[in-house]
């Protein structure tokens, strides 16, 4: 990588941080805000995501089984925006984590 482009694990970094901001706007309960407090690093989310890169990559249907429980953790998570943003989210950690 060039100087001025971030490292693959300052990039995962700064997206980590963006989608924690993204959960913590629907948590409504402890237990969801501590879903979100346990995405604190990217060395604390890296098995998570090793597991789905390796889901999608095996059957990408386990995947999606996969979000959609992550999805039902989320009481205030019901509008389709949520699912869509969440569904992209975790294929670009794969993707990253992947290239």
């Amino acid at each position: 990588m060039s100087c001025c482009q971030p490292t693959r694990k300052e990039f995962l970094e700064t997206k980590l941080t963006n989608f924690r901001a993204f959960l913590e706007e629907h948590c409504s309960t402890d237990e969801e805000r501590g879903i979100v407090a346990s995405f604190s690093t990217v060395d604390s989310v890296m098995p998570y995501l090793l597991q789905a890169a390796a889901l999608r990559a095996a059957d990408a249907a386990k995947l999606e089984q996969s979000i959609a429980s992550l999805e039902s953790r989320f009481s205030k998570a019901t509008d389709e925006a949520f699912k869509v943003k969440l569904r992209r989210y975790i294929n670009m950690f794969c993707d990253v984590i992947t290239s």
